[in-house]
């Protein structure tokens, strides 16, 4: 039975379209960021687990500079299975990633 459990986990993909657009408010987006951040288990307690929410252009902003850093550093080869992962999650209408700010965000992809 456990390996039955295990073989079906291994072969376990979830395939779906990302699209530009919402059913949740933008506001509700980051109200709910904001309590799953505040009750996110930390060491000690000491919640020092930052997140930032990048939405709209913000968001398409992050993947192009994504997508042209690994163009940058990547063989040609490789970079063209890479494209089309950045390529779907670019269509998408939000990122989220830690850090204590955009512009940190945006620094790691330069």
């Amino acid at each position: 039975m456990a390996d039955k459990y295990l073989a079906e986990i291994k072969s376990r993909r979830t395939c779906y379209s990302i699209e530009a657009k919402s059913p949740i408010s933008d506001a509700r987006i980051i109200e709910i960021a904001q309590e799953v951040v505040k009750h996110t288990p930390s060491s000690f307690n000491c919640q020092s687990t930052r997140l930032v929410v990048l939405l709209k252009e913000e968001h398409v902003k992050f993947w192009d500079m994504a997508t042209e850093c690994f163009k940058a550093t990547m063989k040609s080869g490789i970079f063209a299975e890479y494209e089309k992962k950045l390529l779907q999650r670019r269509a998408g209408y939000g990122t989220h990633g830690t850090g204590s700010s955009a512009d940190a965000m945006y620094a790691r992809t330069s």
